[in-house]
């Protein structure tokens, strides 16, 4: 009888564990939040963001226990905890697995988001990193697997690598990659449109921006590089950046195609309410909109082929830029 108890036990063992701990202490931050924390091995002034509770994975199914986390969540750079200040360096394993949050706010301390951090986050629309860090920062796998309802990501310039699935049905139309990304794993980024700012071609997975019909616009210099690099090769490159668009002060928006031939795209970010202009080159206004959506759609069928000003104003018609445009 003890021989068939103990079978049965290791049989279990096999396709369950559980971790019997998940935080050393919790922290209520300047919203009200409160953040679990966990102790990182090797460190005495570093912590990381955890779940609540204890997890269970039976035959690769996961379970996080604890009431979760809810709504829009803003991460703090430091947290003190019994007299001690530390600084928030990573967003743990399953940290917010499941969860109900709409939106998370980074700080520029963290170096880590670890694999499945935001994994089933079906509610989560909106990735808010810092515009600097102290620090590279590596993104993990299935980090936002089935996050449906992320549609626009902008992984900034000190993102270094993306790995395998990390945005995986997550229902994205558009990605801009920083200029420092050198590593994207299988599967990544599969998003309508993927705007790569690295002059060097990143090491690449399968697909890892997409499938073929993707529209992927790296710089203009670096096309070839781009058409020759292994499993990069499979993309169109038709348009590209120039030097020009790679400014930081002009990224709150991107046209592409540019050059186009019928229609060109203005994929914005916070500017509803705003408008769009295009000028021609002796200042006569020949097209405008208003942006109602991430993205605006624009015929440019009725206009001559040549060089254009588009020029972008928010909501309280301040300008955001202005983009050179080429209709062929």
């Amino acid at each position: 009888m003890k021989k068939l108890l103990l079978a049965l036990v290791l049989l279990l063992s096999i396709g369950f564990s559980q971790k019997a701990f998940a935080y050393d202490f919790w922290a209520v931050n300047s919203q009200g939040d409160t953040i679990f924390y966990r102790f990182i091995a090797g460190s005495d002034s570093t912590v990381q963001v955890t779940y609540e509770g204890t997890i269970q994975i039976f035959q690769g199914w996961v379970t996080v226990s604890g009431k979760g986390y809810n709504g829009d969540i803003t991460i703090p750079s430091t947290v003190t905890f019994n007299g001690k200040t530390y600084t928030v360096s990573t967003i743990g394993e399953y940290a917010f697995y499941n969860g109900r949050i709409t939106s998370i706010t980074l700080p520029g301390t963290i170096a880590t988001i670890e694999s499945h951090a935001f994994e089933y986050c079906e509610n989560l629309n909106s990735i808010n990193f810092s515009p600097t860090s102290t620090t590279e920062m590596v993104i993990g796998e299935t980090v936002c697997y089935h996050c449906y309802n992320l549609k626009y990501i902008n992984i900034p310039d000190y993102v270094t690598s993306i790995g395998s699935e990390a945005f995986l049905y997550s229902g994205l139309k558009g990605v801009i990659l920083g200029n420092s990304i050198s590593h994207i794993g299988d599967y990544a980024c599969p998003s309508e449109v993927v705007i790569c700012h690295a002059l060097n071609p990143p090491v690449a997975g399968r697909y890892s921006l997409g499938d073929i019909s993707s529209t992927i616009i790296v710089p203009c210099e670096s096309v070839e590089a781009y058409r020759s690099a292994p499993n990069l090769d499979i993309y169109d490159y038709s348009t590209c950046i120039g030097l020009e668009d790679l400014k930081k002060e002009e990224l709150e928006f991107i046209a592409y195609p540019n050059p186009a031939k019928d229609n060109i795209t203005i994929q914005t970010k916070q500017l509803k309410g705003g408008s769009l202009f295009v000028y021609d080159i002796m200042g006569k206004e020949v097209l405008s909109a208003k942006i109602n959506n991430d993205e605006t759609n624009l015929s440019l069928n009725n206009l001559k082929a040549g060089v254009y000003i588009l020029k972008v104003l928010n909501s309280e018609n301040l300008i955001v830029g202005n983009k050179k445009i080429i209709k062929q």
